[in-house]
């Protein structure tokens, strides 16, 4: 019976590694966004990203590995310093669309919501290309991106978890 439904799906054989995975690469943007000036979260959720990419390689989910990469070049970027810094809330909504991507997944007889993932994507590389020297303020490609609703309630949760 258990091979029937890892048949059914895939990810239900390494669900855990991913969610384990995936909740590294939040405690680390919690971290950097404690710290934006220490690198070490970044470079730890570089790893937790890179643990996640080839599962999801293996099983074609396509714009879970863009967005991945998205965060990954990003979070390179600003290890080596070749983007600004920005509200690294912007990551934690991406890791949060990420996270219901993978639930979603994971449910039995659930669709993938890609299009939330392409849109955030989005998001992403605007951040990215507004951020390098030359550009304009990352936050601007995000508030013309994501609908402020989204920040707002992510930013709130985030709060009442400190309090």
């Amino acid at each position: 019976m258990s091979s029937h439904r890892v048949a059914d799906n895939p990810l239900d054989a390494i669900k855990e590694d991913l969610l384990l995975a995936l909740q590294g690469i939040r405690h680390h943007l919690e971290a950097y966004g404690e710290d934006p000036a220490e690198p070490a979260p970044l470079e730890a959720m570089v790893d937790a990203i890179d643990q996640m990419r080839g599962p999801l390689v293996a099983l074609e989910h396509r714009k879970a590995v863009a967005l991945i990469d998205e965060i990954r070049v990003l979070a390179l970027g600003l290890i080596k310093g070749k983007l600004r810094p920005f509200d690294p809330a912007v990551l934690q909504q991406a890791a949060a669309q990420l996270a219901e991507y993978l639930e979603s997944s994971l449910a039995p007889g659930q669709r993938r919501p890609e299009p939330e993932l392409s849109r955030m994507i989005q998001v992403l590389r605007q951040v990215r290309q507004q951020g390098a020297p030359h550009g304009g303020g990352a936050l601007q490609a995000v508030a013309s991106a994501v609908s402020y609703t989204h920040l707002d309630v992510y930013k709130r949760q985030l709060y009442y978890r400190r309090v």
